[in-house]
């Protein structure tokens, strides 16, 4: 593995990410059945397309130049694979999920990291992934205590019916 990024390195890789995982979100859109799990993977499509602004930014402030085309091979090549009867929950859990798997790939470049700049644009994406993370918590959190509970039948019910 490569073990020297620039800080200019890091930031189109983590562009590339947020490219990737916007597709996923909008693969899983046209996949999933549930009008719920649809309207929250249209929801993480626009957020990851709005990051991916937000890193071309910082892109055009760090390094005085607009970034035409992100041109790199496949840096991280993530599993996404989004089923058709996912519920809201369930598509919550995939996206925490994909949030963690791209805060350890930042995680291991920034480990075998050498350039100094780099480092530090490995441990801001890092930072950026553990904020997503911790919205799409609150969100499952709030969704999880919306959901109708199921009553629990007792035995003597069960017996009885």
């Amino acid at each position: 593995m490569k073990t020297h990024y620039t800080g200019e390195d890091a930031l189109k890789i983590g562009i590339q990410v947020e490219i990737d995982a916007r597709n996923a979100y909008l693969h899983g859109v046209k996949t999933v059945d549930d009008s719920g799990s649809k309207a929250i993977l249209q929801s993480l499509a626009e957020e990851e397309g709005q990051h991916r602004k937000h890193l071309e930014g910082l892109y055009r402030e760090t390094f005085g130049k607009r970034l035409l085309n992100v041109n790199l091979h496949r840096y991280y090549k993530a599993r996404r694979i989004i089923e058709e009867d996912l519920n809201p929950l369930r598509v919550l859990e995939f996206a925490m999920r994909e949030e963690r798997e791209h805060y350890r790939f930042f995680e291991g470049l920034l480990a075998c990291n050498t350039d100094p700049d780099g480092r530090k644009m490995f441990q801001r994406l890092m930072a950026e992934e553990e904020q997503h993370l911790e919205l799409l918590k609150t969100e499952y959190q709030i969704r999880k205590k919306e959901r109708p509970r199921r009553r629990r039948r007792r035995k003597s019910e069960t017996i009885a019916a």
